[in-house]
C-alpha cells in the first residue's frame, strides 16, 4: 500500500486556498473552516489545518479569538506600513548589491522593462495585465537575487507581496494600466543603471509607497463593501 504524504496534501491545500484568494473566490475577511475546505478537496481536516497554519505564517490568513480563521483583512495603515517596509527592504538590498550587477545583468533588466513596454501596446487588455504581472514579479525577483539575502527576501514577501499578489490581485487587474506599470519600472531601472545607491534606495521606496497608497484604497473599498 502506498503511504500518503500528508505534507504534500498540506502543500496542495495551501495552494488551493492561495489560488481561491487570488481569484476572489475567497475575499478579505471571509471565514475559513477546515471541514468545508476538506470536503471541497476530498481530504481529511489534518492537511487543511496544516495548510491554514502555513498561510497564517505567510500573512494570508489571520486568527480571530482562539481558533476562528479568516482571510486576512489588513487595515489601510497596515497596508501603507507593509509597502513602506517592502520598499526599505528592497531598496537597501539592491543598493548594497549594486556592485554585483554586471553589464549582462543590466541588459537583462532592460529586456524585462522592454517587454513591459511591448505588453502595454497589446489590444487584449486581460492578457496584457496577466503578462505585466508576471514581468513585475520577474523584475523584482531578479533585483533581489543579486543581493543573495534570502531571509530579507522572505521578510519582503511577507511584508507586502501577499497584499498585491493575492489579497487584492483582482482589484489590481481591474484598475491598473499596463503602460503605467512600464513607466514605473522604467524609472527604477534607470536609477539602478546609474548605480547611485542613494538614488536607488529613494526611487525604490517611492515605487513601493505609491503602490501602498493604491492598495490602501483597495482595502478601504473592501471594508466598505463588507460594512466593516
Amino acid at each position: 500500500m502506498t503511504k500518503i504524504n500528508t505534507k504534500t496534501l498540506s502543500l496542495q491545500a495551501a495552494g488551493y486556498i492561495r489560488e481561491a484568494i487570488r481569484n476572489k473566490q475567497l475575499q478579505p475577511g471571509d471565514k475559513l473552516t477546515e471541514l468545508a475546505i476538506a470536503d471541497e478537496l476530498s481530504t481529511s481536516q489534518g492537511p487543511v489545518r496544516e495548510a491554514l497554519q502555513m498561510l497564517v505564517s505567510e500573512g494570508l490568513v489571520r486568527i480571530r479569538g482562539k481558533r476562528e480563521k479568516h482571510v486576512a483583512m489588513p487595515s489601510a495603515k497596515e497596508v501603507l506600513d507593509s509597502y513602506f517596509a517592502g520598499g526599505v527592504l528592497e531598496g537597501a538590498t539592491v543598493a548594497a548589491a549594486i556592485d554585483n550587477f554586471t553589464d549582462d545583468d543590466m541588459a537583462h533588466i532592460e529586456k524585462i522593462v522592454k517587454k513591459m513596454q511591448d505588453v502595454g501596446e497589446m489590444s487584449d487588455s486581460d492578457k496584457a495585465i496577466d503578462l505585466v504581472a508576471t514581468l513585475d514579479a520577474e523584475f523584482h525577483d531578479f533585483l533581489f537575487s543579486k543581493g543573495n539575502k534570502e531571509f530579507v527576501r522572505e521578510l519582503w514577501f511577507r511584508s507586502c507581496q501577499v497584499i498585491g499578489k493575492f489579497l487584492f490581485y483582482q482589484k489590481w487587474r481591474e484598475l491598473v494600466n499596463p503602460k503605467e506599470i512600464y513607466t514605473r519600472h522604467k524609472k527604477v531601472m534607470e536609477a539602478v543603471k546609474l548605480r547611485d545607491k542613494n538614488l536607488i534606495e529613494q526611487t525604490i521606496r517611492d515605487h513601493y509607497n505609491s503602490a501602498g497608497e493604491f492598495f490602501a484604497q483597495c482595502c478601504n473599498d473592501q471594508k466598505e463593501k463588507n460594512n466593516i
